[in-house]
């Protein structure tokens, strides 16, 4: 396989610093201008996170460049409680961008990490510094969008993911 992996728009530090809207399609029509600059037609495709949300918009809005889709804790499908994401994910982050101890640190990492590895939580540190935040969420997916995935799809979400929890994931694609 050819792997290409662009950052997305007002996701990371080398990504366009846009925020494009999550309530329409704009992120498939940029993921298409990307794949269409490329030369590439219909591709094999994979999303994490909010990648995992990119793809499956660009796989519903155009269901024939998409071979295969998988998608990994997707973003889009199914989210889970606000609250719980703002004091579980969002104040710790603020926390460590404001006093960047690892207390801190733990304290952001915690709910992300099964495991600690300080050589992990030491470079991810370094990642959300100086990544941009983005607080929204995009809205799930349409019943009428997921149908529109007629390719092979491959979903896997995480019990204990805080934004998009698996059994709900699970339940939504299936």
């Amino acid at each position: 396989f050819r792997v290409v992996a662009p950052d997305l728009p007002g996701q990371s530090v080398r990504g366009p610093q846009v925020r494009l809207p999550v309530s329409d399609d704009a992120h498939a029509r940029w993921l298409l201008d990307v794949l269409d600059g490329l030369g590439l037609g219909a591709v094999d495709l994979f999303g994490v996170s909010w990648g995992g949300f990119v793809a499956r918009q660009t796989a519903a809005a155009a269901p024939d460049r998409v071979r295969r889709l998988a998608l990994l804790v997707p973003a889009g499908i199914a989210n889970g409680s606000h609250w719980r994401g703002l004091t579980r994910m969002a104040l710790p982050l603020v926390r460590y961008r404001l006093r960047r101890t690892e207390r801190n640190l733990r304290r952001l990492l915690d709910p992300l990490f099964t495991t600690w590895d300080a050589d992990w939580a030491g470079f991810t540190g370094d990642a959300v510094r100086g990544m941009p935040f983005d607080p929204r969420v995009p809205p799930p997916a349409t019943d009428a969008e997921l149908r529109r995935l007629t390719m092979p799809v491959w979903v896997l979400g995480a019990a204990d993911d805080i934004s998009f929890p698996g059994a709900a994931v699970a339940a939504r694609v299936q």
